[in-house]
């Protein structure tokens, strides 16, 4: 009889399934904060208006299989590949849905901007910024933003995000438009009531 390593096995299909976990999650999500739910077949989000959205869980999922003729010649790295492509498979599946989430509730708050078909340009930014709630760190600097784009219009925007600080007009609305977040920032924070 062969012997049997459940701690090892066990330990071994933990860490299959922490990479799995690591790499679907979409990596402009992947720094965002996570609530795990238990239980449960919908989730509810307040907004900072006090306005509530409340959705269905939408499954992620994918298969892997192996082929058990082949089982003797299947190395680990044969199976870390599968897990890898299943992954990327879930990867996909939830960023079209968190993106396709993101876009209708843009919508529904009348923050959507349509640039009617023209490219990307540093004052669209800044009219974007214009319409989201910044937060900043203890020091005043601004939380950083990710900005997501198709990586034939990232040398674009990546030119066009420049000129905020080389273009001396632009920088001046920038700073401004930062130094008003950062007030709007100071005053929430100071109206916020302590529980307890």
């Amino acid at each position: 009889m062969l012997p049997d390593f459940p701690k090892v096995k066990e330990k071994v299909l933990e860490t299959l399934n922490k990479r799995m976990q690591a790499r679907s999650t979409p990596s402009p999500f992947q720094n965002a904060k996570h609530l795990r739910y238990h239980e449960g077949h919908r989730h509810r989000i307040v907004r900072a208006d006090g306005s509530v959205v409340e959705n269905e869980f939408k499954e992620a999922s994918s298969k892997i299989t192996l082929d058990l003729s082949q089982w003797d010649s299947i190395t680990m790295e044969d199976i870390i590949a599968k897990i890898d492509a299943a992954a990327e498979e879930m990867e996909s599946q939830m960023a079209r849905h968190f993106f396709g989430e993101i876009s209708k509730s843009v919508e529904e708050v009348g923050n959507a901007i349509d640039a009617k078909g023209k490219p990307f340009t540093a004052e669209m930014y800044l009219e974007a910024l214009e319409k989201v709630q910044l937060d900043f760190y203890e020091d005043g600097t601004p939380h950083e933003l990710t900005l997501v784009c198709s990586p034939k219009m990232a040398p674009r925007m990546k030119a066009e995000l420049q000129r905020l600080h080389t273009d001396p007009e632009l920088a001046r609305r920038y700073n401004e438009l930062i130094e008003q977040k950062r007030d709007e920032w100071r005053e929430r924070e100071n109206s916020r009531k302590l529980v307890g």
